[in-house]
């Protein structure tokens, strides 16, 4: 059956250092449990990127299935890899996902590899709404839907780095909490929907309806009115619903985490 609890409800906290780097020592021991994100991990660097982040879906359900004893790849559709080129050709990007390909073929996985600045082309043709020009590969995990899924992980050397712009308290919870920066709620929807049918111990906050007829005026006003007051709903949503701390816990960095 499907949980939703009320968007009333608190469900973010900034977690103080201790926190954190507790918070972010499970989250790393849960995403490696799973063998296709350790190696990943491992091999991603010979690509040649400068920057980019192994993120989504494969990193989150990993953390679902350690919490509710499935095998650590249970329910893992595909491997999200998002990394920032300054050539937006498709041209460069098929480049890249053939040399990905060749690099991983031994994997019996599937691995989406995508150049970020390339998105802003074809995503309001996708979606309906204009995607914010890209200036970082962590922008695509920024704009996600659930800002519970909004979780990057690269290795540097022997540590690793986490992007976590939500904090991780939320996915080591099991809440899906909605991102409104992109007013896009039926894709939303349709992923927590889908997650909750493979995980259903997960707790879904629906969507906030109030903020939809500002997101439809953002939208049809263009990309920098978009961008803009986007972040400000956001922000402001946020921090009326984290009575605990009266901020958004939006921006959480964790790095030199000793790999293993």
């Amino acid at each position: 059956m499907r949980r939703e609890r009320p968007v009333d409800q608190t469900y973010l906290k900034r977690p103080n250092a201790d926190e954190a780097q507790t918070e972010a020592a499970r989250f790393l021991s849960l995403v490696l449990a799973n063998r296709w994100n350790a190696i990943l991990l491992e091999r991603l660097s010979l690509l040649g990127m400068t920057d980019w982040w192994l993120t989504a879906g494969c990193l989150a359900q990993s953390v679902w299935n350690g919490l509710y004893g499935r095998s650590p790849d249970h329910g893992i559709l595909d491997y999200d890899v998002f990394y920032l080129d300054s050539d937006t050709s498709w041209a460069a990007e098929d480049a890249m996902i053939k040399k990905a390909a060749a690099l991983f073929a031994d994997l019996p996985i599937t691995i989406q590899i995508r150049n970020q600045a390339r998105v802003p082309l074809w995503y309001e043709a996708k979606f309906g709404v204009p995607f914010p020009l890209v200036t970082a590969a962590s922008d695509g995990i920024d704009r996600f839907p659930c800002g519970t899924v909004a979780v990057g992980v690269r290795r540097e050397g022997d540590d690793f780095a986490i992007y976590a712009p939500f904090g991780l308290a939320p996915l080591l919870r099991g809440e899906l909490i909605p991102n409104i920066v992109l007013p896009i709620p039926t894709v939303y929807a349709a992923k927590t929907r889908r997650w909750l049918d493979v995980w259903p111990d997960l707790v879904a906050i629906p969507w906030p309806a109030h903020y939809a007829a500002a997101r439809f005026v953002a939208h049809r006003r263009g990309l920098g009115f978009l961008a803009e007051k986007s972040r400000e709903a956001a922000d402001r949503y946020y921090r009326e619903h984290d009575t605990r701390t009266g901020s958004a816990a939006r921006l959480c960095r964790y790095q030199g985490l000793r790999g293993n």
